[in-house]
Order: C-alpha cells, then structure tokens, then sequence
C-alpha cells in the first residue's frame, strides 16, 4: 500500500479528483460531439491536460491499494484505451483545430467520445476481476 487502501478517505480524495479531472477533460467532446461543433484550441489545452491528470490519478489509484494490480483485464484495457485517448487528441484533435479543419477535429471528438463510453464500461464493469 502506497498512499491508501480502498476505503480510506485519502483513497476516497484520490477517486473524486480522478473522476472530477474525468468530467472536465470529456465535457468538452462531448458537448461538441452532441451540438455538432468543435471546441476550441484554449478548451482542448485544458480537455489534455485534464486527460492526462485523469490517466496519472488513476494509476496512483491501482499502486495505492493491493485490490487493483496493472495485471487486471480491466486495468490493462483502461490504460491502453487512456494511451490511445492521449493520442487522439494530441495528433489529430489539436492540430485539426489549429489548421483550422473542423470536420477532422468532429471527428476526433467523435472518437474520444466513443473511446470514454468503453472506458466507462471498463470501469464500471471491471471485465477480468
């Protein structure tokens, strides 16, 4: 145990940012996704940075407590689905929006809307456990 077991309140702190970072980094896509628009290049600045707090929270989560190991199905598919959400924003959503290409940056919305439903489902349904 690192920094707290499953239940502690430190643990539980640890959980709500994870999933308060969650929230601001997929509200943006999502939002754009629905309406049919793009977001702007200052919002996905904060979606990244909010992502990557989101991916780096949770593994500080899994080395937190024995209960999660990086060997768990659903941890590995999680963190391959994060991986690939960092690289869809990263190389196709900002530079479409900085070029100015909005139906690439749609897109690109559209995917990690996509790929935050099968994160969720991973989450929530922890296949492998």
């Amino acid at each position: 145990m690192l920094f707290s077991a499953v239940g502690d309140t430190s643990y539980e702190l640890l959980l709500t940012l994870h999933i308060v970072a969650a929230v601001v980094a997929f509200a943006p896509p999502i939002v754009a996704t629905i309406g049919g628009g793009t977001v702007p290049v200052a919002t996905w600045r904060l979606t990244f940075y909010s992502l990557l707090a989101t991916g780096l929270l949770g593994i500080i989560l899994i080395v937190s407590d024995d209960a999660w190991e990086f060997s768990q199905t659903w941890i590995s598919l999680a963190l391959l689905v994060w991986i690939v959400m960092a690289g869809v924003g990263a190389a196709v959503v900002v530079p479409a929006l900085r070029d100015g290409v909005k139906a690439r940056a749609a897109l690109g919305s559209q995917i990690l809307t996509a790929l935050l439903i099968v994160m969720v489902c991973l989450m929530v349904f922890k296949p492998g456990v």
